[in-house]
């Protein structure tokens, strides 16, 4: 898989903002009445955080060259993608299965997720 595309990680960014609005509507109409409101409360948190983070591999791509190096803008988004779908992936486990162990994952998504970020910030920051 070419992953210094754009437009891949584009593609990839806007199916992973469908598939969260298909798993809000999931949540919403079938997973209300048999979950409690616990873990829905995770389901939806595992969601919010899709959708906005897969919005952020968007901004990545759409950001002009004059923000990163091609290395930068391809590094970040593979951090946030891998942490987009260990976070996000293992709490939907977890709520769909009931097996705990999954949200083992959780920390290790969330801790890429902000270092995703932060090499965002920091080298838009860099950038000459």
């Amino acid at each position: 898989m070419q992953t210094d595309n754009p437009g891949l990680w584009i593609s990839i960014s806007a199916a992973l903002m469908a598939i969260s609005i298909i798993s809000g509507a999931f949540g919403a109409h079938l997973l209300k009445a048999s979950l409690d409101v616990s873990m829905l409360n995770v389901y939806n948190k595992a969601n919010f955080y899709m959708f906005i983070n897969s919005l952020g591999l968007l901004v990545i791509q759409s950001l002009p060259s004059s923000c990163f190096s091609r290395p930068q803008r391809n590094v970040i988004s593979k951090i946030m993608f891998l942490g987009l779908i260990l976070f996000s992936g293992s709490l939907f486990s977890l709520v769909l299965s009931g097996i705990t162990r999954f949200a083992l994952f959780t920390p290790v998504g969330g801790t890429l997720l902000i270092v995703a970020w932060i090499l965002m910030a920091y080298s838009s920051y860099k950038a000459k």
